[in-house]
């Protein structure tokens, strides 16, 4: 998931772009995923809620791992900010969706 920029839009029309039932979201961020079912079940109605309020960084979710990125050097604080971020994500994806992906949220 991307903010909205003009280069979200470029990347949002070459591997297309999934829109959800918010008007406000979908003017805000560009969401892609090759699984429209797997984007709709972890862009619930609470996780498009939390998104909007919070300050809008990029992520993605590969395998049972979650992403995000930032121009610029590598520093701790920009980490540590992000970690309650992407953790909150998280705690919102339901446990089917993971065990549906062959993943059990209860192991370590």
């Amino acid at each position: 998931m991307l903010p909205e920029t003009v280069a979200s839009r470029l990347i949002g029309g070459l591997v297309g772009d999934k829109d959800v039932e918010s008007d406000a979201f979908n003017q805000q961020f560009r969401v892609s995923s090759p699984a429209a079912k797997f984007a709709s079940d972890v862009l619930n109605p609470r996780q498009i809620e939390a998104l909007l309020a919070a300050p809008a960084l990029p992520w993605r979710i590969e395998g049972s791992e979650i992403l995000t990125w930032a121009e610029g050097r590598l520093g701790e604080r920009p980490v540590a900010g992000s970690v309650p971020f992407l953790a909150g994500i998280v705690a919102r994806i339901p446990s089917f969706v993971w065990k549906d992906r062959g993943y059990d949220p209860g192991e370590p």
